[in-house]
């Protein structure tokens, strides 16, 4: 029973220079024992047994503490890799580990898969070990002279970080759009791939829906002008162009929509209603807007060439613009 204690605990020890080392040093101490005895007497022979006993007993222990730093080493670290492969595991992006696959001068000529999450697969329509020690290349086919592929061997010789989208033109991959964030990782590179498909989806509807506005703004019958709440143009259309002789470059976000009117008129308006507070001439054309009702009413416009036009001026209580 003994023997087979001894055999694993000494034998099998995973750091062999310690039993080694110590079996090497027992023939040692015991011939400089019997040296001691021969020269000295028995009673030398025994001190000297005792000290080399104890040396050696502190270099055990010396041993021993070393071993159990190196454990705590190993255990914190085993802990940051376990803690590592949770976080990227549970990661709502695709995340996947490339090394640098060289030819004989050194240069990059691929990427070969060390790691990739639960994500990775679903993106690839491929498992993991369809993927690990595979090529980029055999994956995701791409072009070696450019693009993509030569913005990461960029990453890798920089160490610049890499964050685009791009448009996804493999079928194999389930999405249209992705954002690629790229960053060096000792010869090779650590990227977090997210699917931003709905986004892009969503932002082109909108798009469609303001270039539809902006036709409708543009194309409509009569002119519309829209202001900020200090009454500085911020938008016309062609129509409004027409009729104030103004081209959109010279009024919108230069010129107060009150330019346009004639300025003893919105003086005699101010002057005949029932504010006791002073208004300036915006707060004249908006005074039925400011309680939230539809301000509409005749006005005399003065255009470009200062020429004298009557209107009809509506302004609605939602925005701050006006029709004629």
């Amino acid at each position: 029973m003994l023997r087979y204690f001894l055999r694993a605990w000494v034998l099998d020890y995973p750091r062999s220079w310690v039993w080694k080392t110590g079996l090497a040093t027992v023939p040692v101490c015991l011939a400089l024992g019997e040296l001691w005895r021969l020269n000295h007497g028995v009673r030398f022979g025994e001190v000297a047994a005792v000290s080399l006993a104890g040396v050696g007993s502190v270099v055990a222990l010396w041993s021993l503490w070393r071993e159990h730093d190196r454990d705590l080493e190993r255990g914190g670290a085993e802990e940051a890799n376990f803690k590592f492969l949770a976080a990227v595991n549970t990661c709502l992006d695709a995340f996947f580990i490339l090394e640098c696959v060289r030819d004989k001068s050194g240069q990059i000529i691929d990427f070969r898969f060390q790691h990739a999450n639960a994500n990775t697969e679903k993106m690839t329509g491929r498992s993991r070990s369809e993927l690990l020690g595979h090529m980029l290349s055999e994956v995701m086919p791409i072009t070696k002279t450019g693009g993509l592929f030569a913005r990461c061997c960029k990453v890798v010789n920089t160490g610049e970080p890499l964050n685009e989208e791009y448009p996804v033109t493999q079928a194999n991959i389930n999405a249209s759009w992705v954002r690629y964030q790229v960053v060096k990782l000792g010869d090779g590179l650590a990227l977090t791939c997210s699917n931003i498909s709905e986004a892009k989806a969503t932002q082109e509807r909108y798009e469609h829906l303001v270039e539809f506005t902006e036709s409708v703004f543009q194309n409509a019958p009569f002119s519309i002008v829209a202001t900020d709440t200090r009454g500085l143009i911020t938008a016309m259309n062609v129509a409004a162009e027409k009729l104030t002789g103004h081209s959109r470059e010279d009024l919108v976000g230069k010129a107060p929509l009150t330019m346009l009117h004639d300025e003893r008129e919105l003086a005699a308006k101010a002057a005949a209603g029932d504010s006791t507070t002073e208004l300036d001439g915006f707060d004249v054309l908006t005074a039925g807007v400011a309680v939230g009702e539809m301000e509409q009413q005749e006005w005399t416009l003065i255009r470009r060439d200062g020429t004298r036009t009557p209107i009809n001026l509506a302004i609605p209580s939602a925005d701050r613009c006006w029709t004629t």
